[in-house]
């Protein structure tokens, strides 16, 4: 699939979420508690930062949970239907409309709003929810494009999902990491690949159920959704021109995730109660990560 039928793709896997996915994701009846939000907030408190950028902003979901009277906030999105749900969600917050512009983090260009008050660098970028969709060969891009927007001295704040989780798991994705990033099953001669077909009677690849969209959308799991290993982003970060990094652990599961229909309160409690940004477990226990860095 070539970038721009990627890019496509990927807007119409958000188009028609446009109106519920603060809700879905973060509103109080979300499968998951909201506990980085938190984490954002402390760094951006910590820096002072006043001009912050939303790279990935959809309905303005962080800004509605981050604004304050202290802070000016800026936003763009890939999808068009995102921008206009966030430019009426920010009209509630006295935000400008034009605050809010259509833009692909890829393109160093999209940065900046096309208004006569943009700043010229930003206090700080937070980056949420982009780095999935984005190719392996990209991530470089986008990085250095958000170094280049955020002052000297300024913060960037990106999320990811974590590939290590996929140790925990015991689901189809434990399986692709086993074969593809571990094993290398590809390469295996042909008498150990057959053997180590047996492996698969040790994963419940049937989770987690598959995310198909519809004819008018695509689904989650129809469009690039990449995961990535904290260990290896993090050098990343600092290849591309970032100091002082901090790996922000979030999403915490005390027990693999299959065993949440069976203990549904159980499992949150016990899961929220683990939630600690930097206990070591979150590399493996934990289904996402926050990197934070000052550019150079």
């Amino acid at each position: 699939m070539s970038g721009n039928d990627q890019r496509d793709a990927i807007r119409s896997c958000y188009a028609s979420w446009s109106e519920s996915y603060f809700d879905d994701y973060l509103g109080s009846d979300a499968d998951y508690w909201p506990v980085h939000v938190e984490l954002i907030d402390q760094i951006l408190t910590a820096n002072n930062a006043v001009t912050i950028l939303d790279v990935g902003c959809g309905p303005a979901s962080m800004i509605r949970l981050l604004e304050s009277k202290d802070r000016e906030f800026y936003g763009f999105d890939l999808t068009p239907e995102m921008i206009m749900e966030a430019q009426k969600v920010g009209t509630e917050y006295d935000i400008p409309p034009e605050r809010f512009w259509i833009g692909d983090s890829v393109d160093a260009n999209s940065y900046w709003p096309n208004i006569s008050s943009s700043p010229k660098s930003y206090d700080a970028i937070i980056c949420s929810g982009v780095l999935p969709h984005l190719e392996r060969e990209e991530v470089d891009t986008v990085l250095m494009n958000m170094r280049n927007a955020v002052k000297m001295g300024g913060i960037v704040i990106a999320e990811a999902r974590n590939e290590l989780f996929s140790l925990f798991t015991l689901n189809r994705y434990s399986r692709d990491f086993f074969f593809n990033q571990l094993i290398n099953f590809n390469n295996l001669p042909t008498d150990a690949a057959a053997k180590l077909k047996r492996l698969d009677e040790h994963f419940r690849t049937d989770l987690p159920p598959l995310r198909i969209g519809t004819d008018k959308s695509k689904g989650y799991d129809e469009v690039t959704s990449n995961s990535h290993n904290p260990l290896t982003l993090k050098p990343q970060f600092e290849s591309v021109g970032f100091r002082n990094i901090s790996l922000d652990f979030f999403h915490f599961h005390r027990l693999p995730p299959m065993f949440e229909p069976e203990l549904p309160d159980t499992f949150r409690e016990l899961s929220k109660a683990m939630e600690d940004p930097k206990d070591w477990r979150g590399h493996f226990m934990a289904s996402a990560f926050l990197l934070s860095g000052m550019r150079k």
